[in-house]
């Protein structure tokens, strides 16, 4: 999909079937972007309702810049088998301290979670 642009002349010149004569533009792409991500947080949260052990790790990493990130995962036990989930990376805007750490973890499982 990236490289339709560079390659359109050589799929033609091929005589390629169904051939699209358009490319789609950025904000098509980001429409895909959005209904795929819905779809794969749909599905982490069935898997996550649906397990039953459920283990949260969260790590607080500072960029270069002295911004402040927490990325939550979570740890699923299934079919004998530990699967790993990102649930969320969070920029923390108001300090790094253990309340406001606390809030943003509590927000983001509430919100992204099915908490």
């Amino acid at each position: 999909m990236l490289e339709f642009e560079v390659l359109k002349t050589f799929f033609f010149s091929l005589n390629v079937p169904l051939l699209p004569k358009h490319h789609c533009n950025d904000s098509t792409r980001w429409v895909m972007v959005e209904c795929m991500h819905k779809q794969v947080i749909k599905r982490v949260k069935e898997v996550i309702a649906n397990s039953k052990y459920l283990a949260l790790s969260c790590d607080e990493v500072t960029t270069v810049d002295n911004r402040s990130w927490i990325s939550i995962y979570s740890y699923i036990a299934q079919d004998r088998c530990c699967i790993l989930v990102l649930i969320y990376l969070e920029w923390v805007i108001e300090g790094g301290g253990v309340d406001n750490q606390t809030k943003v973890i509590m927000g983001v499982l509430k919100k992204h979670g099915g908490f």
